[in-house]
Order: C-alpha cells, then structure tokens, then sequence
C-alpha cells in the first residue's frame, strides 16, 4: 500500500526525479548551442561525470580503446574508468588519428582547452537554451550522479566511477539513494 503525504505535498526524491526527467532533454538543448571542441568536452562531461580538468588532462594515451575505458586525473588521483557506448563512441572520435601524448578534447584550432576559456560560451549557450542561471561544467557532474542513482547505480560504483566520496554522495544525493532502496524494497514480497 502506497502512503501518500497528509498535506498533498511531494517529497525531495520526487521532486527531484522530476527534475531528472527534464535532464537529458536540457542537456540536448545545450548540446545543440554548442559547436566543434566546446560541443565535444561539454559532451564527455554529460556521459562520464567527470570533472572539466579531468577532461581538459586526458590525452590519447589515457584512453584504452581496447579496454573501453579511459585513465582521468585530477583532485582525486587517478583513475581508469569504464565507458558507455556512447561515451566511447565519442572518445573513438577523438582520439582518432592522434599520438598518444595528444589531448583528446581540444579548442577549434587544436589549443589545450584552460578552464577559464569556456564559462562565458556555455553561459550563453545556456542562457539561450533556457537553461537555469548558473549551469555550468559541473552541473553536467551533478546531474550524471543524480541520473546514475536513480537508475540503480551503487553508491559506491557512483563514487568510483566519478572520483567523489561516498559521504559526499550520501550527504548531497542521500534522498535519491533511499527512494531507489524504497522502490526496490516494493518488489519484495516479505509476507
């Protein structure tokens, strides 16, 4: 039996499983204002989680096509995490034709990105996409963690596969990570 709150009112997993459900279709109105390298890192970012100087850093040679991961470094340490299809698809494509001492995710005119080069573009992607002010690189890491937990990801695969801590992801994303054991628990028939 499903119990529903006295005053009509929806609880923080919902309200935010209902964000999450506008998320890819935001983060595809962004990804359609954005062109060459800025599209190509802005996307890395939606399909790993990874933070931007994680991506900024990875060369060809962090990159295991064979293996189908990729080797990130940043504030945590090193990493080799496995990818989707479809990030893996996107890292084929860039790492196509290149040495491996090459970054994966360049500028235009083949420039290492600096972190302070894109807020001001994706700012205005944003902001024409409809976006909410202040959405940013790191959003796209916040919504990949929010997405990954609800659909049944552990928490410690989630913090893994991001390089967070898994108190970090209890603390901030602890409501999500509870509605799914909820969820899960409803499918078990105890009596």
């Amino acid at each position: 039996m499903r119990r529903r709150r006295s005053n009509g009112s929806t609880s923080r997993a919902e309200r935010t499983q209902a964000h999450a459900a506008s998320f890819s279709a935001q983060r595809q109105a962004l990804l359609g204002r954005l062109a060459g390298g800025l599209r190509d890192i802005v996307e890395a970012a939606a399909l790993t989680g990874a933070r931007p100087g994680e991506l900024i850093k990875a060369t060809r040679g962090s990159f295991d096509q064979r293996t189908g991961s990729a080797t990130l470094s940043g504030k945590t340490g090193p990493r080799t995490v496995p990818l989707s299809p479809a990030a893996l698809d996107l890292f084929e494509h860039m790492g196509r034709n290149k040495l491996p001492a090459a970054r994966l995710f360049t500028q235009d005119d083949g420039r290492p990105w600096k972190s302070n080069l894109w807020g001001q573009l994706i700012d205005e992607a944003a902001q024409l996409a409809g976006l909410p002010k202040g959405t940013c690189m790191y959003t796209l890491g916040h919504c990949w963690i929010t997405e990954a937990l609800l659909g049944g990801m552990p928490t410690l695969e989630v913090a893994r596969l991001t390089g967070t801590g898994i108190k970090y992801i209890e603390k901030h994303y602890g409501h999500l990570i509870a509605d799914v054991a909820r969820k899960r628990l409803a499918k078990v028939k105890m009596l």
